[in-house]
């Protein structure tokens, strides 16, 4: 992730409609809880837990939610949670090949159902100013743009639906040395999924200014309680940092507390590589309707997968087959996975594609 610049208030979202169609057929996706209130698209509930990549400034309009409550470092120990049954040997494979789908200088796509159908909330990157523009589609296969840059300077950030709107997490301006300005994890709502007012305070905090947090991915559990992981990496500057995911949790999704210690980190052969960087980055979790959880995450451009029967504890179980990072999507009604993930070109900058996996 580079470097973005100040973030800019964003008044009113400048509209344009750019059609980017795939010829994939639709197809209708299944109710897939992941600890939220299910919305109904096109016939269809849908909800899931949603994330970004850096810094905002947003739109300052009125708001009903509560003010977040600032835990800066704060730890506890890992909650108790009824576990649910996972399939034994839960493999993942792909069974459609990623296609391109929004080109041009994109990443961190965080899609999440609305009454049109689906809305993505995607980071402009690469190309002119940083932040969250938003596009829509009927089916989640075609997509149209429907708003220039709603949240400014905001990257690896992630969408959650809530009962009176979309909760909005992500992290502070990735700083490059350690006297760079903190990067917390924040959050913002919004009641239309379009303009957005910033909570208050900041919700999470890295160990200390030699490292950052980013990605969010928020779920709740059965008992309620909600769940956050993301990962956290040593203050460097470009892509050569270590990163690790640890995990919060929170009873009410806005007053969080560390876990006291890591959850997942990559090992020192397949997901280091040839490099000396040990990145496990961004992750995402969703509910397996066979039961318990998947978490998705990356490792060098390349996409893992872990599996849970709580939502507390986690095992990998390797690579998916899936070149790429900053993974989101949802369950369709025949079992498979639709995959929303982001690659890079030095021409294009950021790309999104789309694929569907096999979860057996």
């Amino acid at each position: 992730m580079e470097k973005q610049p100040e973030p800019e208030v964003i008044e009113k979202p400048v509209e344009t409609t750019s059609p980017v169609a795939v010829s994939e057929p639709g197809k209708k996706p299944i109710l897939v809880i992941v600890g939220l209130v299910a919305v109904t698209a096109v016939g269809a509930g849908v909800a899931y837990a949603i994330l970004g990549r850096s810094k905002t400034s947003v739109a300052p309009v009125a708001s009903s939610t509560p003010a977040l409550t600032a835990t800066t470092n704060a730890t506890a120990a890992t909650p108790t949670a009824t576990p649910t049954p996972t399939p034994a040997g839960t493999t993942i494979s792909v069974k459609e090949e990623g296609k391109l789908i929004l080109p041009g200088g994109y990443a961190d796509p965080t899609v999440v159902p609305y009454s049109g159908g689906f809305r993505m909330y995607v980071n402009s990157f690469g190309h002119g100013p940083s932040g969250y523009l938003t596009y829509t589609s009927p089916d989640g296969v075609t997509w149209t743009k429907e708003k220039g840059i709603i949240i400014s300077g905001v990257a690896t950030g992630r969408a959650i639906v809530l009962p009176t709107g979309i909760r909005f997490y992500y992290p502070g301006m990735q700083p490059i040395k350690p006297s760079d300005p903190q990067a917390d994890m924040l959050s913002s709502f919004s009641s239309d999924g379009i303009t957005w007012k910033k909570d208050a305070g900041t919700i999470l905090s890295p160990r200390s200014n030699l490292y950052y947090v980013e990605g969010p991915t928020v779920f709740q559990l059965p008992d309620k309680t909600w769940r956050m992981y993301f990962n956290e990496n040593t203050v460097a500057a470009g892509n050569n940092r270590d990163g690790s995911i640890w995990g919060a949790s929170s009873a009410d999704g806005t007053t969080w507390k560390r876990d006291a210690a890591l959850t997942l980190e990559a090992d020192g052969v397949t997901e280091t590589g040839t490099t000396t960087w040990k990145q496990a980055l961004h992750p995402f979790v969703v509910t397996n309707p066979k039961g318990g959880y998947i978490m998705f995450y990356n490792a060098h451009s390349e996409l893992y997968a872990a599996t849970s029967t709580d939502g507390l504890t986690w095992k990998k179980i390797g690579k998916i087959g899936v070149h790429g990072a900053d993974a989101d999507g949802y369950f369709l009604a025949d079992g498979t996975f639709r995959l929303f993930y982001g690659g890079f070109s030095e021409k294009d900058g950021g790309l999104i594609y789309m694929a569907v996996l096999n979860v057996k």
